[in-house]
């Protein structure tokens, strides 16, 4: 909330432009980062995070082939939405070596049955990137943060997590658990800060806690949480946990079938579904709260909303609203689905029904930073 107006920021993936958007006036202020005086080559934009004193921004670009993967800080000023312009600079480039070269592990069909969605080769080619910023400190009840302590960002093609020091705009620490926090698409922390999930997005099923200390920005590993059992369980879990409190939090599965790279100890898969967590939890068993009432899994068959309450598409996002004149929390459920034929990407056949869109997107490539 920047002078009465709302803010809100994203980055283009395929241009490389980085936006501002002025949410009560619909105003948008568009800045190509290419011009940016960076050392290193811009690869593509990933994640955009807004601090907490409204023009300071983490932008994340991720390192396809030999493009080098790097986190830049920007200040916005001097911002005039009548002519669509603002002062951007450069305040820290931030390089993530080593580059970890990780080809990202696709889910293969085990059966005849199952449909596996089409991936560009912007996801399939080795690479680095950094995901989802946490900002860290205490947060009020409308979502508001008083107070940035830390942030984080995740090298979600292995398993660093960066301590950034929003005070000098500096790295500060980086930490690794292995068989922990590889693949993880963020860590979100509680109200108070003190306590943290991890979010990761492939299809182990699982989610990290962590403790955080607000004083060095430290994380300790406490245990691993499962959308279920170890053995029976929800898995490709949602990229976002949302915390309803300092003790419980949110968070839910999007995969509809046993694949190739599901774990082995799995013997159960839960369908896609939405779960409560306790923190406080000595066993990291997720309640369900929310089930599968989206028809058949191989998705021959679809359920008008009005017949459903459930989740009828694989869970993606929840973000509790709070409407300050009754004092509610209303909980907003966002599902998305690439995977059955009922709803996107996959013919009758298992074949990709995209291939002229895709083959129209790359003969514009020379618009944005990977050229040809």
């Amino acid at each position: 909330d920047i002078d009465g107006d709302i803010w809100y920021a994203y980055g283009d993936i395929l241009l490389a432009d980085f936006a501002l958007v002025n949410a009560r006036t619909h105003q948008m202020i568009i800045y190509n980062l290419l011009s940016l005086p960076t050392v290193h080559p811009i690869g593509p934009i990933v994640h955009v995070g807004a601090m907490d004193d409204g023009k300071t921004f983490h932008i994340a670009a991720g390192g396809p082939l030999q493009v080098p993967c790097s986190l830049m800080i920007i200040e916005v000023s001097e911002v005039d939405w009548e002519k669509e312009t603002a002062d951007v600079k450069l305040v820290e480039e931030i390089l993530i070596v080593p580059k970890s070269d990780y080809v990202f592990k696709l889910p293969e069909e085990v059966d005849g049955g199952q449909n596996v969605g089409f991936f560009t080769p912007m996801i399939t080619m080795a690479q680095t990137q950094l995901h989802a910023p946490t900002l860290v400190g205490n947060f009020k009840r409308d979502g508001h943060l008083n107070g940035l302590r830390w942030v984080y960002w995740n090298v979600y093609s292995d398993d660093r997590i960066l301590l950034i020091d929003p005070r000098t705009n500096k790295k500060t620490n980086t930490f690794a658990f292995p068989g922990v926090s590889d693949q993880l698409h963020g860590i979100w922390t509680n109200p108070s800060g003190n306590l943290a999930f991890s979010a990761p997005t492939y299809p182990d099923g699982t989610m990290q806690l962590f403790e955080v200390d607000l004083e060095t920005g430290d994380l300790t590993f406490k245990r691993t949480f499962y959308y279920g059992t170890r053995e029976r369980r929800g898995l490709l879990g949602g990229p976002v946990v949302t915390w309803i409190d300092d003790r419980w939090a949110l968070g839910g599965s999007a995969q509809y079938l046993l694949h190739a790279s599901s774990p082995e100890e799995v013997e159960e898969l839960i369908p896609p579904g939405m779960w409560l967590f306790d923190s406080w939890s000595e066993t990291g068993e997720g309640i369900q709260i929310a089930e599968w009432c989206g028809g058949p899994l191989d998705g021959s068959e679809f359920p008008a909303e009005t017949q459903c309450e459930g989740i009828i598409a694989g869970f993606n996002q929840a973000e509790l609203v709070y409407h300050p004149s009754t004092d509610q929390l209303f909980l907003v459920v966002a599902e998305e689905d690439g995977w059955t034929k009922a709803i996107a990407w996959i013919s009758e056949e298992g074949d990709a029904d995209c291939e002229d869109e895709v083959e129209e997107e790359r003969e514009k490539g020379d618009r944005g930073f990977m050229g040809e």
